[in-house]
C-alpha cells in the first residue's frame, strides 16, 4: 500500500501508513522497511533531515542497497558531498 501511495504522489498518507506500520512494532524486514518508506516519503516532501534519519534506520537494520543508495542520495543532495561519495564506492565493491 506504501508503495502504491507514494506512486500516487499522496506522501503525507504514506507517512502516516508507514509510522501506524512501526507502531505495530515489527522486526527485521518489515521494521527496514517502514524506515525506509518514511525516508522515501520525508526526500519528497523536501524534510531532507528527517529523511536522513529514517534512512540511517534503515541501512542500521540492514546495510542493503536500497536504503543505502537513499542515503547517498540524501547526502548528495544536502550537499554531503564527502559521505555520499563513500557511499558510492561501498556500493562500487
Amino acid at each position: 500500500m506504501a508503495n502504491v501511495l507514494y506512486n500516487s504522489r499522496q506522501y503525507d498518507r504514506m507517512i502516516a501508513l508507514c509510522r501506524k506500520t512501526l507502531d505495530l512494532n515489527y522486526s527485521g524486514a518489515w521494521e527496514k522497511y517502514s524506515h525506509e518508506c518514511l525516508g522515501r516519503g520525508f526526500i519528497q516532501k523536501g524534510m531532507y533531515q528527517e529523511a536522513m534519519s529514517e534512512m540511517r534506520r534503515a541501512v542500521a537494520l540492514d546495510r542493503h542497497y536500497t536504503p543505502l543508495s537513499w542515503l547517498g542520495y540524501i547526502y548528495a543532495v544536502g550537499g554531503r558531498k564527502r559521505e555520499a561519495r563513500k557511499i558510492l564506492r561501498e556500493m562500487e565493491k
